[in-house]
């Protein structure tokens, strides 16, 4: 019998599964691609746990290297909206855009509101 070989998750594989982390949608988009596992018989994409894990960390990796305060995160679908806010507050980050957002929020110089931003990232 052939051992498999686990790779080490950023929490509890048993937690993400909880969690729903290896749900995705019906729709299957080209960034998403790589990612999915599987399609079940009712057309949801299953989600390769491993290739998020790896996500994962590679974003915790690169946001690592900032303060909070440097870091925007924006979630302009629906389903994004709850994850990042709850991503906002557990890692203390104070600029988060879920929904629709002001034209010229980010872009707008004169606006009070502006902060200036060293890079933006979009993680895939």
């Amino acid at each position: 019998m052939e051992q498999t070989q686990t790779k080490e998750t950023l929490t509890a594989l048993e937690t993400m599964i909880a969690a729903g982390i290896h749900i995705g949608t019906k729709f299957k988009t080209k960034p998403m691609a790589s990612y999915i596992y599987k399609i079940n018989p009712n057309g949801l994409c299953i989600l390769d746990i491993e290739k998020v894990n790896d996500g994962l960390k590679m974003a915790a990796a690169e946001l690592s290297k900032y303060n909070p305060e440097d870091i925007v995160i924006v979630s302009r679908r629906e389903n994004g909206w709850k994850p990042v806010k709850t991503f906002a507050k557990v890692t203390n980050i104070k600029h988060v855009f879920a929904g629709r957002y002001p034209a010229g929020t980010i872009t707008n110089t004169n606006l009070e509101t502006w902060h200036t931003y060293n890079r933006f990232m979009r993680f895939k």
